[in-house]
Protein backbone atom coordinates (compact mmCIF):
# COMPACT_ATOMS: atom_id res chain seq x y z
CA UNK A 1 0.00 0.00 0.00
CA UNK A 2 2.65 2.44 0.68
CA UNK A 3 4.56 1.93 -2.62
CA UNK A 4 0.86 2.68 -3.90
CA UNK A 5 0.48 5.47 -1.97
CA UNK A 6 3.99 6.63 -3.04
CA UNK A 7 3.08 6.59 -6.93
CA UNK A 8 -0.22 8.80 -6.49
CA UNK A 9 -2.52 5.56 -6.69
CA UNK A 10 -4.10 7.19 -3.43
CA UNK A 11 -7.90 5.55 -4.11
CA UNK A 12 -6.15 1.54 -4.56
CA UNK A 13 -3.83 2.43 -1.50
CA UNK A 14 -6.58 3.05 0.32
CA UNK A 15 -9.00 0.11 -0.75
CA UNK A 16 -6.29 -2.37 0.20
CA UNK A 17 -5.77 -0.92 3.18
CA UNK A 18 -9.12 -1.04 4.20
CA UNK A 19 -9.21 -4.55 3.39
CA UNK A 20 -6.26 -5.44 5.85
CA UNK A 21 -7.61 -3.60 8.45
CA UNK A 22 -11.11 -5.94 8.05
CA UNK A 23 -9.20 -8.89 7.89
CA UNK A 24 -6.83 -7.91 10.75
CA UNK A 25 -8.61 -5.13 12.75
CA UNK A 26 -5.59 -5.33 15.55
CA UNK A 27 -2.72 -4.76 13.11
CA UNK A 28 -2.18 -0.95 14.58
CA UNK A 29 0.61 -0.27 11.35
CA UNK A 30 -2.29 -0.59 9.15
CA UNK A 31 -4.46 1.54 10.99
CA UNK A 32 -1.66 4.35 11.02
CA UNK A 33 -0.85 3.55 6.91
CA UNK A 34 -4.95 4.00 6.43
CA UNK A 35 -4.65 6.73 8.34
CA UNK A 36 -1.99 8.47 6.78
CA UNK A 37 -3.55 7.66 3.14
CA UNK A 38 -6.71 9.43 4.39
CA UNK A 39 -5.09 12.68 5.46
CA UNK A 40 -3.93 12.84 2.35
CA UNK A 41 -6.76 12.69 0.34
CA UNK A 42 -7.83 15.43 3.13
CA UNK A 43 -10.05 12.95 4.80
CA UNK A 44 -9.24 14.28 7.94
CA UNK A 45 -11.78 13.01 10.18
CA UNK A 46 -11.54 9.39 8.96
CA UNK A 47 -7.69 10.02 9.07
CA UNK A 48 -8.11 10.89 12.72
CA UNK A 49 -10.35 7.66 13.49
CA UNK A 50 -8.02 5.18 11.73
CA UNK A 51 -4.82 7.03 13.61
CA UNK A 52 -6.48 6.72 17.27
CA UNK A 53 -7.54 2.69 16.46
CA UNK A 54 -3.50 2.99 15.69
CA UNK A 55 -3.07 4.67 19.04
CA UNK A 56 -5.39 2.66 21.09
CA UNK A 57 -3.35 -0.49 20.02
CA UNK A 58 -0.14 0.73 19.81
CA UNK A 59 0.05 3.61 22.38
CA UNK A 60 4.09 3.72 21.77
CA UNK A 61 3.90 4.33 18.06
CA UNK A 62 5.91 7.16 17.01
CA UNK A 63 4.66 7.29 14.04
CA UNK A 64 0.93 7.49 14.85
CA UNK A 65 1.05 9.90 17.68
CA UNK A 66 2.61 12.35 15.60
CA UNK A 67 0.53 11.94 12.55
CA UNK A 68 -2.38 12.10 14.90
CA UNK A 69 -1.08 15.24 16.22
CA UNK A 70 -0.93 16.89 13.52
CA UNK A 71 -4.15 15.62 12.22
CA UNK A 72 -5.93 16.78 15.36
CA UNK A 73 -3.97 20.18 14.49
CA UNK A 74 -5.15 20.16 11.22
CA UNK A 75 -8.94 19.47 12.59
CA UNK A 76 -8.27 22.48 15.42
CA UNK A 77 -8.09 19.74 18.05
CA UNK A 78 -5.23 20.41 19.73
Amino acid sequence: AADLEASGVVGEAQRLLRQTVAARPRDARAWCALGRVLRTTRDLAGSEEALQKSFRLDPRSLDTSLLLGTVLQQRGRS
